[in-house]
């Protein structure tokens, strides 16, 4: 679900009329990384709460539910790496810097998952996407 959101989020960048640099697409990757672990976070924070069997987790869940923390973290240094390789004005900083409090953000929701309501966490996870790209938006500007 998260890749499709990112697809389709980042489709008018598809055009054959628009060249982008490398380090642009390198945003988009790993904004569709942050879509999906943003969908799998839910997932994972909706599991933990229910009662529903074990038998009904699908597999990616089941694989993820004890790794947010990690695919966060690794998220984040992936979206801040690149923003010291890449020369300084390039036009993906704001993207990747959004992507990083992005992860961030959803890594210490993780953390603090127990002390937090379902729905709060829901809507606190897409706040962390909203968020992000207002700022990357503002950097921009």
């Amino acid at each position: 679900m998260g890749l499709l959101f990112a697809a389709g989020t980042t489709l008018p960048l598809w055009s054959p009329n628009i060249v982008l640099p490398s380090q642009t697409w390198l945003s988009v990757a790993l904004f569709a990384v942050l879509c999906t672990l943003n969908c799998l976070s839910i997932e994972c924070w909706e599991l933990r709460s229910s009662q529903n069997s074990l038998e009904c987790i699908p597999h990616l869940v089941g694989w993820a539910n004890s790794r947010i923390t990690p695919i966060a973290a690794a998220l984040l240094i992936s979206a801040l790496v690149p923003i010291f390789v890449i020369p300084r004005n390039a036009a993906s900083t704001p993207l990747l810097l959004a992507i990083a409090l992005s992860a961030l953000f959803i890594l210490l929701l993780n953390r603090s998952r127990h002390h937090l309501s379902r729905p709060a966490l829901r809507v606190l996870v897409d706040v962390a996407l909203l968020v992000a790209g207002l700022l990357a938006l503002i950097i921009r500007a």
